[in-house]
């Protein structure tokens, strides 16, 4: 079983408890607040690992490390810069989004603690996919699996801990658990990165911040993350759909 299944397989089951111990009312406003983290951060990264990671690969390929280094710095600082706006925009827009779009105001603060978790893996995008172009994806999927398990700990620890207050409270105390995993995650990551990576580019100059050289690179990522966008949305529907029996089966008319 590889380590990104047994991640997503975390991920999933951690609901289980959830619903039983918490109640319906607890997992109701959990899936009002929850999905909305979760469409920000596909909407606004979807593509953008896998062309990284085919830019880097293609430079290491040729031998040219050092560009492939130039490219994840470039997204790592787009990246950041993107989440960091989004996670205040979530923030702010917290109270309206639970007032007037979810009608569940208990779900505000809740989406305040989630906020952070935008820019954190936001950040993680940018290590996952130089990873995944360097073709040692292993410390992240470990990573990644660390992550859940620390996200379903603190999850259920501050429910448990806030499970006789108001159920807005109790709520925010599970998303905070996510918000904590996330940045666990990142911390990881960078761990990683400064320890067993960086010391190959110690030498690298600040050449790869210039502006024209920024600009460049993401134009490169974001050539091949929009061509690339339709196959992977149409990948992304028949996940969703090739279970359903209305879905065309191979061999049939």
């Amino acid at each position: 079983m590889s380590l990104g299944l047994i991640s997503r397989i975390i991920g999933a089951a951690y609901r289980i408890p959830l619903n039983r111990f918490f109640g319906p009312e607890i997992m109701g406003m959990y899936q009002m607040a929850y999905p909305l983290f979760q469409l920000l951060v596909i909407l606004s990264i979807f593509g953008f690992p896998t062309a990284l990671a085919r830019l880097v690969a293609r430079e290491k390929g040729t031998g040219r490390n050092k560009k492939a280094h130039d490219y994840f710095i470039s997204a790592f600082i787009l990246l950041g810069g993107t989440g960091a706006f989004i996670s205040v925009l979530l923030y702010l827009g917290s109270d309206y989004y639970a007032n007037q779009v979810a009608n569940t105001p208990d779900i505000g603060l809740a989406i305040e603690l989630l906020s952070p978790a935008v820019f954190f893996v936001f950040l993680i995008t940018a290590f996952r996919g130089f990873s995944q172009g360097m073709q040692n994806m292993l410390p992240f999927a470990s990573f990644q699996v660390v992550e859940q398990v620390i996200k379903v700990i603190f999850a259920l620890f501050f429910g448990f801990m806030l499970i006789e207050a108001l159920p807005a409270i109790t709520l925010a105390g599970i998303m905070l658990g996510t918000t904590i995993g996330a940045f666990c995650g990142l911390l990881m990551m960078a761990y990683y990165y400064f320890i067993f990576i960086n010391r190959e580019y110690s030498n690298v100059s600040l050449e790869s911040l210039s502006l024209g050289k920024f600009k460049k690179n993401i134009r490169d990522t974001t050539n091949i993350c929009t061509a690339d966008y339709p196959r992977q949305y149409n990948d992304a529907l028949d996940a969703d759909y090739r279970c359903c029996p209305c879905y065309p089966q191979a061999g049939t008319n």
